[in-house]
């Protein structure tokens, strides 16, 4: 299966045209500025060199930029015609492709310069992702042992249970198709995929403290890389309730697998978040408080942060909620958009399958989601605390896009299925 998967992304990277992933260009320029002066920006100038993405967490754009950089590959050529740079190239844009340079011979074989680092990039991508899937199939395989008691033909082996759970995941095409662009989606999956095959080692009686430690840790960098699992420390909780009832820990010993937990996350993020911290400050004008939340909150290109920090603030928010060609959507419009773009991939803005194809995907849902309840109740305890953290982990991963939703009414932007698929790459496949 990890084969197939990397033989198809890996075709995927080479056949799709660059800029063609969610937000690519911008992750190009902000991995090309790291790769040019080896580190992150510094003042409001250089952010706006490296594009709206420097804003946000750098882990992704800092392993391939500095790979690139020392492969010595110069980022500055060739000079990508961007189609906003002039009405003229805007025309041009709109009749040959509606995305965001015009496409020249510099981005075709043999690969050099900025575009070679690009495809550095989508393929460092499909390395992480089939590393997740990796460990997809080994959370699989292990949790077997607990599950197959409760199929209807427990004949089924553990590694044959591992392969359906990855192919459900490896074959998926907004998987397949994100994991071989450069995006940052495909590290946050690794993460997140080893972190929760040490949550469930640890829902298993795996006690250790420093297992504890390494989890938390996981957490810490994958909120450094997108900040879709910036809830995944309240995993631990129920983890911790549950081991000391079960082992009949002590408070403190239950306190410090917690601390030891939530202290390495913090360890994970705190570098990104200090850099910002030191840098981007607004002290001297806002003080302390609203002065160190305003690089993460008014500084980005995210309407909803923003307005966040307004009602913070008391000031008043003028900025337009979304742009002039997208029109307020319902909720729901935004979970039939996030079903959509969960399971699958428009092409030009036009999804051919669309709706029948996700009507018979949600047959097939709906059914799993039956046969996940009867799972729930034959199960024992310790089964039911590993499906209830699979659940808990899909469900901590809905608060931010709904709050981005009623704060902008902004559809696709804030229904894109991919934020919850990656960071939820383990669980939903093996719920279903």
């Amino acid at each position: 299966m990890l084969t197939l998967f990397v033989i198809l992304a890996t075709l995927h990277s080479i056949i799709v045209p660059i800029t063609q992933g969610e937000d690519e260009l911008a992750h190009y320029r902000y991995l090309a500025f790291i790769a040019q002066s080896g580190r992150l920006p510094t003042n409001p100038a250089e952010r706006e060199q490296a594009w709206y993405r420097s804003d946000w967490p750098p882990l992704y754009h800092l392993l391939v930029g500095w790979t690139v950089r020392g492969l010595g590959i110069d980022t500055t050529r060739p000079h990508l015609k961007d189609v906003g740079e002039s009405p003229r190239r805007r025309l041009v844009g709109q009749i040959f492709y509606p995305r965001l340079i015009i496409y020249t011979e510099d981005a075709n074989w043999p690969w050099q310069d900025g575009i070679l680092a690009w495809h550095i990039g989508r393929f460092i991508s499909i390395l992480f992702a089939t590393a997740a899937l990796f460990f997809v199939w080994l959370t699989a395989r292990e949790l077997w042992s607990l599950l197959r008691g409760h199929f209807v033909r427990p004949r089924l082996s553990a590694g044959g249970f591992a392969t359906l759970v990855t192919a459900l995941l490896a074959l998926t095409p907004r998987f397949l198709f994100t994991s071989a662009m450069l995006s940052d989606d495909s590290l946050l999956v690794l993460l997140s995929a080893l972190f929760l095959w040490l949550l469930l080692r640890l829902a298993r009686g795996d006690d250790r403290g420093w297992l504890y430690a390494l989890a938390g840790l996981l957490v810490g960098l994958s909120i450094a890389t997108k900040y879709s699992t910036g809830l995944f420390p309240l995993l631990f909780v129920p983890l911790v309730v549950w081991r000391a009832r079960q082992a009949g820990w002590r408070w403190t010993k239950a306190a410090g697998r917690l601390a030891a937990a939530w202290l390495a996350t913090v360890l994970g993020a705190s570098w990104w978040f200090g850099w910002t911290a030191y840098y981007f400050n607004t002290v001297r004008e806002e003080g302390w408080f609203y002065g160190l939340l305003h690089p993460w909150l008014a500084s980005g290109p995210d309407v909803s942060m923003r307005r966040v920090f307004a009602f913070l603030t008391g000031a008043e928010f003028t900025a337009p909620e979304r742009p002039a060609a997208i029109e307020p959507g319902t909720f729901w419009d935004w979970l039939v958009y996030l079903f959509q773009t969960y399971w699958g991939v428009p092409v030009l803005e036009h999804d051919p399958l669309f709706p029948w194809a996700y009507l018979l995907v949600l047959v097939f849902c709906l059914l799993a989601l039956a046969g996940l309840w009867r799972l729930w109740r034959a199960a024992d305890s310790q089964t039911r605390l590993i499906l209830g953290l699979l659940a808990l982990t899909v469900a901590l991963l809905f608060p931010f896009p709904i709050l981005r939703f009623f704060l902008t009414r902004n559809v696709p932007e804030t229904g894109q299925g991919r934020h919850i698929l990656y960071p939820a790459a383990q669980a939903v496949p093996i719920l279903l």
